[in-house]
């Protein structure tokens, strides 16, 4: 029997499940073709920022509505938008 090597402190992306990614970058896709530029969002001023947020509840309510999983992308998306938001203000 293999005995798994514990690693600490490590990144394993293979804990992350590959369906939930690929609905994201189909949510991200979906703006693409709305005739949006990539990354767009990452010059988004504070306000629309703020504007995640509502978002984030906005379909996590419609997940709990619809059972639609595709609101839970849409939760997972905005909230990378904040994440990564959050992460260039810090320093400031």
């Amino acid at each position: 029997m293999f005995k798994r090597k514990e690693k600490k402190e490590s990144v394993t992306c293979t804990m992350l499940d590959k369906d939930f990614l690929r609905a994201m970058v189909e949510v991200l896709s979906t703006g693409l073709k709305d005739g949006r530029i990539p990354d767009d969002w990452k010059q988004h001023s504070p306000e629309q920022v703020r504007d995640r947020f509502d978002a984030i509840f906005r379909h996590g309510a419609r997940y709990i509505e619809t059972d639609k999983r595709h609101h839970l992308a849409k939760v997972a998306v905005n909230a990378m938008f904040c994440w990564w938001h959050d992460k260039q203000s810090e320093g400031k």
